[in-house]
């Protein structure tokens, strides 16, 4: 049994866990069951950048009932760091050129498409190492983390590009000789 956010106990499943996550901003604390991948290590810090939506979670777990109904505290504000990603421009756009610096413990690029509610939207940006591997557990934290692709995560500067093309020499100038052969 666990609090969950209306203050009420609710019955989890065999492989959840109780959680209360602080979050910075406005969506303040968050309780629920989550799954047992999420509370492993325990005490982590869940952050990513999406274009302009941000959201830096701590995420407490526990394993006896009811034991999520203390609150704990939101992280503090990160600072920049030195990874740069590719990041959509917002609005209806599907455009994901910009570039935004990550923050914190923000060490991966991110791209995919999510689900808002109403339609899928490509996203690009941020998060930590810990976002990517649990991101399709992470929804009690937003309401709003549903994947439709991805999140494909990558490691290195500018990493997220929409398009990709490696191309090997041989078939390039095999390719060019026919063309100029007939």
């Amino acid at each position: 049994m666990c609090k969950n956010d209306t203050a009420t106990s609710v019955t989890c499943e065999s492989n959840e866990q109780c959680a209360t996550a602080a979050i910075q901003g406005p969506s303040g604390q968050k309780k629920s069951c989550v799954s047992s991948s999420v509370c492993e290590p325990n005490n982590q810090t869940f952050s990513f950048t999406f274009g302009h939506a941000q959201l830096t979670a701590f995420v407490h777990c526990c394993k006896t009932d009811n034991c999520n109904s203390v609150n704990v505290s939101a992280p503090e504000d990160q600072s920049e760091n030195k990874l740069m990603c590719y990041m959509c421009d917002g609005g209806q756009s599907t455009v994901c050129n910009e570039t935004v610096k990550c923050k914190g413990n923000q060490d991966r690029c991110v791209k995919g498409t999510a689900d808002d509610g109403k339609d899928s939207k490509k996203f690009s940006g941020c998060a930590s190492k810990n976002t990517c591997g649990a991101a399709s557990q992470l929804g009690f934290l937003t309401g709003a983390l549903k994947f439709d692709d991805g999140p494909h995560c990558c490691d290195t500067k500018l990493c997220n590009s929409a398009w990709t093309v490696k191309l090997s020499v041989v078939p390039f100038w095999v390719g060019l000789l026919l063309f100029v052969a007939l």
